[in-house]
């Protein structure tokens, strides 16, 4: 399962401490989580990966399910001898993370959802997933890739942002078109999770942007509705890269909700 996949694990002195995974989202790679993780290091055993198609990591033969981003998840566990993990998924990672918690709850000692949503896709929203696959087959993923990661940060970051949207932009450029069409694919048709979630033993943290162009203040509002047990964070003046927009915060309420998971 984990064949021609990249990973990360940063044990140093932690083999003690609690396993933390980290799933980055769509366009993105395992080096979004550069500036998270020299913060999360000290308390927690780090391992982070490129899904399947992104990255660096090969596009699946097949297309994937949120079930099957998930099996790769668990399949890092296994490799790295990992019993129990905190999942933290951004984005599409969250997808992933909501799945690998419900799917795979024996293995899961938390869930933090960055920027995303345990809910299915909204009519809306399948309509401009589908949107981007047209682009895509038409060969013109520059143009997502161009304009796409300016509009993850609030407006009031863009200029201190700069580098990491050019880093962002280049992840998103080295992500093959078929890697693309397969998340954004597995995005469309992926289960609500909600429900399940809300019945899960283990603690639950959903982080919000104040100022997150994708999920407005009507989404945000069902999503909290629809979780009722797990503890929600809205973080001011970021949008939806709240983790390097101000990773300083998020490191703050991981630490304090899991580094006893």
């Amino acid at each position: 399962m984990l064949s021609g996949i990249a990973t990360r694990c940063y044990v140093g002195e932690n083999a003690d401490k609690p396993a933390i995974l980290l799933i980055h989202g769509y366009m993105e790679s395992l080096e979004t989580w550069d500036t998270l993780t020299p913060l999360l290091e000290r308390d927690f055993c780090v391992l982070s990966l490129d899904l399947p198609g992104h990255g660096v990591s090969q596009t699946p033969e097949e297309d994937f399910s949120m079930s099957d981003f998930a099996r790769t998840a668990l399949a890092l566990l296994n490799k790295y001898g990992v019993e129990k993990a905190v999942v933290v998924g951004h984005s599409m990672g969250g997808y992933v993370a909501s799945a690998f918690a419900s799917e795979h709850t024996d293995r899961c000692a938390g869930l933090v959802l960055l920027n995303s949503s345990p809910l299915g896709d909204t009519p809306e929203r399948a309509e401009a997933r589908k949107r981007e696959i047209k682009l895509i087959k038409e060969g013109k993923k520059e143009l997502l890739a161009a304009m796409g990661p300016a509009k993850g940060f609030a407006p009031c970051n863009i200029k201190r942002m700069e580098e990491h949207i050019d880093a962002l932009t280049e992840q998103a450029m080295i992500t093959e078109d078929e890697g693309l069409l397969t998340a954004l694919n597995a995005m469309m048709t992926r289960k609500n999770y909600a429900e399940t979630l809300s019945k899960l033993p283990f603690p639950m943290l959903a982080v919000f942007g104040s100022d997150d162009s994708f999920i407005s203040e009507e989404a945000k509002t069902r999503i909290i509705d629809a979780t009722p047990t797990m503890k929600h964070l809205t973080i001011e003046k970021t949008g939806h890269q709240t983790h390097i927009e101000n990773p300083e915060a998020v490191a703050e309420a991981i630490v304090a909700m899991f580094a006893e998971a």
